[in-house]
């Protein structure tokens, strides 16, 4: 495969020498790497990119030279914290001012739009690095840590790529459209804090292959890994409403949207997602543009007007762990009309029969909860349900 023999061809072909020479010189970068991380410590602090590493032998001088770009907080001059993104080499290409400098890579120009993320993510896709996203812990009620973000983020068509970061918030405030898309990927890993958006028919993430990888060509998301910390909806903090939120709210905290291309083996990590009409929303259209064995965590759950989980027919094979709530809310737990699929499953407080809904198509499933489920059966195909009061139950088409 391509990916294979670009990795194999990326290894030096000197280092079995260098690390049996024995020689005292081979622990001069180890040195020279600490003095470097140690002048970055103590530097005054301003607005700056950690340079690790050198360029690499045979790279274009236009590529990447240092491994990562930097989107991260800066000061403005009356001390509060502005977005900035710096180019690998260091330049900066957003200024405190929001003042887009850089025009060699990716879409640059005027202002941003995005707290430098989108320039961050082009640049970087440019230039063969990966990203890192600055966090930091909140303090009181300062919001020191947030990026307020006035226009849809966008990862393009990528292979090997990399985004991480620390703990921050990403706050999405126009009225309609996607905080995060997430175009077609390969062996990429990619790692948010916090989300919130309060768009109408929108959604926080929505993972839809639509261009192919720059390497293999393909239309896919797949071999990938996806976290993040919690994805919420603006205002979802509040005490839930006895009503529930109405339908007018986002569609889905992760809508993992397959019309154009498969979404397939990939892992998928939440520690909470609140107050969607479907918090999840998995949506093939054919047997080659499915939702296929992804392996999706949820550490809580809860509040969505219509499902906290909802698969239709060509979305199989999956395997999840979810702690499902309804906080007063009046959706269900998960809606499946797909087959195969694994669900490790803890719901509490939904009405009866609205902890798990098999709808007709839906078969092979197999659901286990170390609790009692209830649930109603609209399949016309056996599924298994595994439950520690009554342990293995096989559930015929249509049976209650």
């Amino acid at each position: 495969m391509q990916w294979l023999r670009k990795g194999l061809g990326a290894v030096p072909q000197s280092y079995n020498r260098n690390l049996h020479s024995g020689s005292g010189l081979s622990k001069l970068p180890v040195f020279v790497g600490i003095l470097a991380i140690a002048a970055q410590v103590i530097a005054p602090v301003r607005a700056r990119v950690v340079q690790i590493g050198t360029p690499v032998a045979g790279h274009p001088t236009s590529g990447a030279i240092f491994p990562y770009v930097l989107v991260e907080f800066a000061k403005t001059a009356a001390g509060k914290p502005q977005p900035m993104v710096l180019s690998p080499s260091g330049r900066v290409i957003v200024t405190t001012r929001g003042k887009i400098l850089a025009a060699r890579a990716g879409t640059v120009g005027g202002f941003t739009r995005t707290a430098g993320i989108q320039e961050g993510i082009n640049y970087a896709v440019a230039t063969g690095a990966d990203l890192y996203i600055e966090g930091r812990s909140a303090i009181g009620r300062t919001n020191n840590n947030v990026y307020f973000v006035h226009a849809p983020i966008t990862i393009p068509a990528t292979q090997d790529f990399r985004i991480d970061g620390g703990e921050s918030v990403i706050n999405y405030s126009p009225p309609r459209g996607d905080l995060l898309t997430i175009d077609s990927c390969e062996d990429c890993h990619y790692r948010f804090g916090l989300l919130v958006t309060g768009a109408r028919g929108g959604c926080a993430v929505r993972f839809r292959p639509l261009h192919p990888t720059p390497i293999d060509g393909i239309t896919v998301i797949t071999d990938s890994s996806f976290r993040f910390s919690s994805i919420a909806t603006a205002g979802s903090a509040l005490p839930p409403s006895l009503r529930g939120p109405s339908v007018s709210a986002p569609l889905a905290g992760l809508f993992f949207d397959a019309r154009h291309g498969p979404i397939l083996f990939n892992r998928v990590y939440a520690t909470a997602i609140i107050s969607y009409q479907d918090n999840i929303l998995l949506a093939g259209i054919s047997p080659s543009h499915a939702v296929l064995a992804n392996t999706i965590r949820v550490a809580h759950i809860h509040a969505a007007a219509k499902a906290e989980v909802k698969l239709n027919r060509y979305s199989n094979r999956n395997i999840f762990h979810l702690t499902a709530a309804t906080d007063g809310q009046p959706g269900s737990g998960v809606i499946t009309a797909g087959s195969y699929n694994i669900f490790f499953l803890d719901c509490f407080g939904f009405p009866r029969g609205r902890d798990m809904v098999l709808e007709p198509g839906g078969k092979g499933n197999i659901i286990i909860s170390a609790r009692p489920i209830s649930f109603t059966n609209r399949s016309d195909s056996p599924n298994e349900l595994i439950q520690g009061t009554t342990g293995a139950e096989l559930l015929g088409g249509g049976r209650p």
